[in-house]
């Protein structure tokens, strides 16, 4: 049985100046499948006063709607300062993702996203390069959660 791959791979520096999540990367899913998600990148601080930070976010959308997603935080103060960029690592898990519809008779495959935000409206910003995005199709997912008693 072969199993499918899909992956993107994005080398441009995308610059996050502004404080809404701006996509970034997106990989097209197929309709019905279930995935586990890997999004990696590279955050770059520029000028940025010491106490800025940034949200980078995977969803899994299906049209307009963000149906689950992961997100993480770098603050410029350390962790960018000192060396200037940060990896960063997302995971998803994605079960029987479907098209919406879009404008008219078309629908929208769903798709992997990978977004950014500047948490605070200071002067300087932050890019996002390296950008990889890989979705496995997976036969089922079991999830188990565990939380605070």
């Amino acid at each position: 049985m072969s199993i499918k791959l899909l992956a993107l791979q994005d080398d441009n520096h995308h610059l996050v100046t502004k404080t809404t999540f701006e996509s970034m990367a997106r990989l097209e899913l197929e309709s019905g499948g279930s995935y586990l998600v890997i999004a990696t990148g590279t955050v770059w601080a520029a000028s940025l006063d010491r106490n800025e930070t940034v949200t980078v976010r995977l969803s899994i959308r299906t049209g307009i709607v963000a149906q689950i997603e992961s997100k993480t935080e770098f603050s410029a103060n350390p962790s960018l300062s000192s060396t200037g960029h940060e990896s960063f690592a997302l995971t998803l898990a994605a079960d029987s993702v479907s098209g919406s519809p879009g404008p008219g008779p078309v629908i929208r495959p769903p798709s992997a996203s990978l977004s950014a935000k500047k948490n605070t409206s200071g002067q300087g910003g932050f890019a996002v390069s390296d950008i990889r995005i890989a979705a496995l199709p997976v036969d089922e997912i079991v999830l188990t959660t565990i939380a605070e008693q």
